[in-house]
């Protein structure tokens, strides 16, 4: 057999235990809070139709969505001319996908489970997405997503409880400088009425959310290759550097934005959320409005969400919005739909940065039994099982090889005990648990199992 040398496709990883251990603590947390507000789990498959994944998320999105051939003969469908029509060629190769993020799947699921659910329905999702993107730092191509959405009700207190939750996992973590930025998606839509480019819409949203990445210079000259006068550049100029606090902020843009109707809604609901967060007991220190933070996805309409960690350069670490249109194209009635996803690598990053994550043993085994002899293995398969049956995590070691290797094998696990039972111990009808941190021997009865817990309590094996 040929030789292989081992790697992973870029944007791909591996994770040790320790760094397991590391993201189930985030994730414990993350999870722990989504249900105490009411958010219930559901799993979607990690292949969708391609059909229900595009025209969801934009152009600039669609082409990050990992296709998948048909299975077989894939190219038995084609002719020669659809060679030169790579649309035409990918529709009759390819009718699936990885999932692109996890909220047009909810979507998709509600329409098929609708009469499951009662509405408003609160749903919470924990799972991995892929984007053919290009990897670079805290930006990964399969990546775990941690998504909380709200389906059937256009309240505003939707907005508030997901904020008012966001900041409390946030502060559990004990995160520092984050800055939750909001915007509105009609005030987007206003600024290309407001310099008169009313069919620009859609770049000028997707180029505006670019200033956090690129700066707004370097914004407004991409905005200048696309036909945007000087005059017109200047006028977006003057508000995207304003600066203020949240009132400020407000008060401006509706003095800019009197004229158009639609903006003022944007701003009134802005204005209503800051209210009622503060009502929530939400520190408004954390609340930043942003006019340029626009979410990229094209399915959001109203409210729309960044969370950011002020002098750090690893981008947002969790963001969303009110998509109150998008589960009608599955048939859904009272489709309004809102949520926010939290990226685990991005957080994951900052709390290791930061020492934030307590320090835990890398291992879960607790008490490890050495093994002398094939002939005692049904003795010691009984005695591991009535141990484990005290809630103690147990292995025994698969092979009757020389002592020092065992204990050398327990040493490198960060085993915190050992438990010995060779000829000497069963005549005795006793076994030995040693301590392998301080070389304690405590002698204990073979039917008196139970006395262990006299020397390994919870808090001298356990976790975090």
């Amino acid at each position: 057999m040929k030789k292989i040398i081992p790697s992973l496709p870029s944007g791909m990883r591996d994770f040790t235990p320790q760094q397991v251990y590391e993201r189930d603590y985030i994730l414990n947390i993350i999870k722990e809070n989504f249900q105490k507000y009411g958010f219930e789990p559901i799993e979607t498959p990690a292949i969708e139709k391609l059909s229900i994944l595009t025209e969801k998320y934009g152009d600039e999105g669609d082409k990050l969505i990992y296709k998948i051939i048909n299975s077989g003969d894939f190219l038995k469908n084609t002719d020669i001319e659809d060679f030169n029509d790579k649309n035409k060629l990918l529709k009759k190769i390819s009718e699936k996908a990885l999932r692109y993020d996890l909220t047009v799947p909810l979507a998709r699921y509600i329409a098929m489970n609708q009469d499951k659910h009662p509405f408003p329905f609160k749903r919470y999702q924990i799972q991995n997405v892929w984007r053919a993107d290009r990897p670079q730092k805290g930006r990964f191509r399969e990546f775990c997503q941690c998504d909380v959405d709200i389906i059937g009700t256009n309240s505003i207190l939707s907005e508030v409880e997901l904020i008012t939750m966001a900041t409390e996992i946030l502060n559990q973590l004990k995160i520092k400088n984050f800055k939750i930025k909001i915007n509105h998606r009609k005030l987007l839509k206003a600024f290309s009425e407001y310099i008169n480019q009313k069919d620009k819409a859609t770049l000028l949203s997707i180029t505006l959310d670019k200033v956090d990445k690129i700066g707004l210079d370097n914004v407004l000259a991409e905005l200048k290759k696309n036909n945007i006068s000087d005059n017109q550049i200047n006028k977006l100029k003057e508000v995207l550097q304003y600066k203020g606090t949240n009132e400020e902020i407000l008060l401006f843009l509706k003095n800019k934005f009197q004229n158009i109707n639609y903006a003022l809604e944007g701003l009134e609901d802005i204005q209503k959320l800051l209210t009622y967060l503060k009502f929530s007991g939400v520190n408004l220190n954390y609340i930043k409005v942003d006019p340029t933070i626009a979410r990229g996805l094209a399915y959001y309409t109203g409210t729309v969400f960044e969370i950011i960690v002020e002098n750090s350069n690893i981008g947002s670490i969790g963001g969303g919005g009110r998509y109150d249109e998008m589960a009608s194209v599955f048939g859904l009635k009272n489709s309004y739909g809102i949520g926010f996803a939290f990226g685990l690598d991005r957080i994951w990053s900052i709390l290791k940065n930061e020492n934030l994550i307590p320090r835990k043993q890398t291992n879960s085994t607790q008490i490890l039994i050495t093994l002398f002899d094939e002939e005692n293995m049904p003795l010691l398969l009984k005695l591991s099982k009535e141990i484990r049956k005290l809630d103690i995590n147990t292995e025994l070691y698969p092979a009757p090889i020389q002592i020092k290797k065992q204990l050398s094998y327990a040493n490198k696990r960060n085993i915190p005990f050992i438990v010995i039972l060779g000829k000497d111990e069963i005549t005795k009808n006793k076994f030995i648990l040693k301590n392998m941190k301080n070389g304690e021997q405590h002698f204990i009865p073979i039917d008196r199992i139970e006395n262990i817990l006299n020397f390994t309590s919870k808090s001298k094996i356990s976790s975090y």
